[in-house]
């Protein structure tokens, strides 16, 4: 994560310095915005039996869709700062083999958002940036019987940490484009499965999201 973080920073600044002397002047970034985007997400959940010390680690992925709002303040050196909200909805899922073979070990996130600062600097219509703040979401930790399909579980909120980095581009005054790569850790929860066993899980993915929005 640390390594995919540090590529895209990066790429991202070398790009603005590279743009700074070849284009006009920035975009004005201060004010509301609001917008709509999707995501693919890929990670892992960290799956943990506490009685028996045995593990169901599991890949999860999926796509989701949301929603994103904010507030950028543009410094006359062309500094940007702001704080922004997101929510997501869909399914981010995946499934493994528990320790005991006649049961499946199941997640599956329904939604999860993040509320974050930021900070960037504009150079002509882009707006690179980097964020970080609190990561939050749903998941249904649960268990599959195979012999019958029957499922027991629990949903549970989870809350964590999310970093960023992201660029923007300014299609007109008001419209924009933009794409992020975020990493999101949701902590750790228990959860009661198989009628009476408890699980430790920690989930954790990475997003790509693309958006667009408007400013108002």
């Amino acid at each position: 994560m640390k390594r995919i973080l540090f590529s895209f920073v990066l790429l991202i600044f070398i790009f603005a310095s590279m743009t700074t002397s070849a284009a006009g002047p920035a975009n004005n970034w201060t004010g509301f915005y609001a917008g709509l985007q999707g995501t693919y997400a890929h990670g892992n959940t960290d799956w943990k039996y506490d009685d028996f010390l045995t593990h169901a680690d599991h890949t999860i992925n999926g796509w989701m869709g949301g929603l994103f709002a904010g507030y950028n303040y543009q410094f006359p050196v062309n500094v940007v700062v702001g704080i922004e909200t997101d929510i997501n909805y869909g399914k981010i899922s995946g499934s493994t083999s528990a320790p005991n073979p006649h049961w499946l070990a199941n997640t599956n996130v329904s939604w999860a958002g993040s509320t974050r600062a930021r900070v960037g600097y504009a150079v002509w219509r882009f707006l690179p940036y980097i964020g970080i703040g609190v990561a939050y979401g749903r998941a249904e930790i649960y268990t599959t019987k195979i012999a019958t399909g029957t499922d027991y579980g629990e949903k549970n909120i989870y809350v964590g940490w999310t970093p960023s980095v992201g660029l923007e581009f300014a299609i007109t005054k008001n419209l924009m484009a933009r794409a992020e790569y975020a990493y999101y850790d949701l902590g750790k929860r228990q959860s009661e499965v198989d009628f009476s066993s408890l699980v430790d899980t920690r989930i954790t993915f990475q997003a790509f999201q693309f958006g667009l929005g408007w400013k108002f």
